[in-house]
């Protein structure tokens, strides 16, 4: 019952911040049971501060936070979501500048969980130096977040996974042969404005890189190539502008828009090729592009199915959600009694999918 009361707590303090019951920021540090509850534009910094390394959990409400500085610790930090709810008028959590996560010199860092923020630059996870191999970040998982600008893993990382992310730039690896493999790297139902690239892939730092349910929207001149991954119901801008993918890449039940065949040495089952007009590919009126916009589905043609018997793109897959996962309060109320002795308060709140 204590640990029920504490979470509502903590719910009520990120949808407070978010509406009009109060217009500044809050971070609820949850800690053994204990709830600390930290203010203004500096909370998230102190909750982080606070927090101990023990995957304690940080709840951040709507509004603008500083940047907390490097990320050393195992923590888990829940948003509202990365862009405002339009059914609730529920703002976005931002967090301002780049979000780094480097290990401390001989340490690890391992099971962090972000989930409904907007990083207003670029998401990165470093490494202190090239030569310690044990300096590794596992178990990293970005859900439900925007990005305005790329996600850089720059450090030799294991099971990372990005799910239901909006990523303005690259997710990109260290482009170093010598170090930076991504081990078992699962993107997955992401808007992707750049490219998927530079994970190393030699024999002795070989990256395993999954891209599935995503929308590729990149579009240059035609130097420029998505790495040679695995790539699953996922739609590609592809034409004389770029968009490609590198040689040796295993494309499943993809959609290759402006091509007629595999690119060199690629191959895979189930594509759809030969589409030159994107009205045949997304279904929203006025829309035909993979471009993003806040308004957007995604929606696609009810014959362009994935392996998953889901659609291909963001819509298939997970879906394409972007506010947390966490029991949102849409309603609160307080009633004083006669005798003002006794405060009732009533509570309405939704779980988004």
């Amino acid at each position: 019952m204590k640990k029920i009361l504490l979470l509502i707590a903590a719910f009520t303090t990120l949808e407070c911040g978010a509406q009009s019951f109060s217009s500044v920021p809050s971070a609820t540090l949850e800690h053994n049971g204990e709830v600390t509850i930290y203010y203004g534009a500096a909370a998230f910094a102190a909750a982080y501060q606070a927090a101990a390394d023990t995957l304690d959990v940080i709840y951040l409400s709507a509004g603008e936070f500083n940047n907390p500085g490097v990320i050393q610790k195992s923590i888990t930090v829940y948003g509202v979501g990365f862009e405002t709810d339009p059914a609730t008028s529920v703002l976005r959590t931002s967090i301002a500048g780049e979000l780094d996560i480097t290990p401390a010199e001989g340490k690890k860092v391992g099971g962090c969980h972000f989930e409904g923020i907007w990083f207003n630059s670029h998401f990165d996870i470093n490494r202190v130096t090239v030569n310690e191999e044990d300096l590794h970040v596992y178990n990293i998982s970005l859900i439900k977040c925007g990005v305005n600008g790329s996600i850089r893993l720059q450090a030799p990382t294991h099971f990372t996974t990005i799910r239901q992310c909006r990523v303005k730039d690259d997710i990109a690896g260290s482009g170093n042969d010598n170090y930076g493999a991504a081990q078992s790297l699962l993107i997955t139902n992401c808007h992707i404005g750049g490219r998927i690239c530079n994970f190393p892939l030699s024999v002795t730092n070989m990256s395993s890189v999954v891209v599935d349910h995503c929308v590729l929207s990149y579009r240059t001149y035609n130097d420029y190539y998505h790495g040679p991954y695995i790539y699953n119901n996922t739609i590609f801008t592809a034409d004389y502008y770029g968009g490609q993918v590198s040689q040796g890449a295993t494309l499943n039940y993809c959609v290759y828009y402006g091509r007629d065949n595999y690119p060199a040495r690629c191959s895979g089952v189930g594509n759809y090729f030969g589409i030159r007009d994107w009205a045949n590919v997304f279904t929203e009126p006025d829309k035909a592009t993979p471009n993003y916009d806040e308004t957007r589905t995604f929606a696609v043609k009810e014959e362009l199915v994935g392996s998953d018997g889901t659609p291909v793109g963001v819509a298939g897959g997970f879906g394409w959600h972007k506010f947390t996962s966490l029991p949102r309060v849409t309603e609160l109320s307080t009633a004083l009694s006669e005798d003002a002795k006794k405060v009732t308060v009533t509570i309405k709140a939704d779980v988004p999918e």
